[in-house]
């Protein structure tokens, strides 16, 4: 099981931003518990801590490399999912 909680909102660029995902996958041979916006929120464009590519359930699908992709909770305003392989 791979757990990525906080971390994906942090990456300053698009491009770090897509090569944590692969990483993420490309480790994951079981389940990822993994944390995210699901959608471009204003109070993201007002923190510089914080960044927004695109909605996360879409990231992880544009891998191929989840069977299942299931949002099974929210907090603070990420959204987790659990991808299944």
């Amino acid at each position: 099981m791979v757990i990525c909680f906080e971390v994906l909102i942090h990456q300053e660029t698009e491009e770090a931003y897509r090569a944590l995902i692969d990483f993420l996958a490309q480790k994951t041979i079981g389940s990822l518990l993994v944390s995210g916006y699901a959608a471009d929120l204003d109070s993201i464009q007002k923190n510089p801590m914080l960044f927004f590519y695109e909605p996360l359930q879409t990231s992880l699908r544009r891998t191929g490399h989840f069977r299942a992709i299931r949002r099974i909770g929210a907090h603070s305003r990420v959204t987790v999912y659990r991808c299944d392989v």
